[in-house]
């Protein structure tokens, strides 16, 4: 082909639009996760970490004086410590459809993180209805937010909880005995099936 008589045809023309667009909007959705910097995440990674939070602020009813969306990311970062890393996969892929999937899903081009509070509250709610991959994410960011949300010690007078079995409470105070300690086998005890 003569470069002097080559010109650029409207579909190359669009081609390049449409790799542009796209490229601008990799970016977009990439860059910009300061308002969680820091966070401690051992599972998940501090983009992942702002998607439980800004979900968190969406679908709980926090209370002044309990957890921040912040602290819900970080309680549901430490229970997922000891799950198996298939699970920490399945996780991953969810949280990043979720972050992103805001443009295909929900024609909105801000992702998750970056959506006002009514976009981010209309987007969640409404992917039960786009199928039932979709509907398994929320609900797993719902429950994964639910579970961060009410391993917080400042959530547990609200239910009655007085805190986890063992010596003490999460605030250091002996906990209280309950009818329940008469069910409770001693330390060493076996179960039956391990007696010979």
């Amino acid at each position: 082909m003569d470069r002097s008589t080559w010109h650029p045809t409207r579909r190359l023309f669009l081609w390049g639009a449409v790799v542009g667009t796209g490229a601008a909007t990799v970016a977009v959705h990439a860059s910009g996760y300061g308002w969680l910097a820091g966070f401690p995440g051992e599972v998940l990674a501090t983009w992942e970490g702002h998607v439980v939070a800004a979900a968190a602020e969406r679908l709980l009813n926090l209370q002044q004086g309990g957890p921040t969306p912040s602290d819900v990311a970080r309680h549901v970062d430490r229970f997922l410590v000891g799950m198996p890393p298939s699970m920490h996969q399945d996780i991953h892929l969810m949280l990043g459809a979720l972050e992103h999937g805001t443009l295909p899903l929900g024609l909105r081009f801000s992702r998750l993180t970056r959506l006002p509070a009514a976009d981010r509250v209309n987007f969640l709610a409404g992917l039960p209805q786009l199928g039932t991959l979709m509907a398994q994410a929320y609900r797993g960011v719902r429950d994964l937010c639910l579970l961060g949300y009410w391993q917080d010690p400042r959530t547990w007078a609200r239910i009655g909880y007085g805190g986890p079995w063992g010596a003490s409470t999460a605030n250091g105070h002996a906990r209280h005995v309950t009818g329940y300690d008469a069910l409770v086998a001693p330390a060493a005890a076996l179960p039956r099936s391990a007696l010979p």
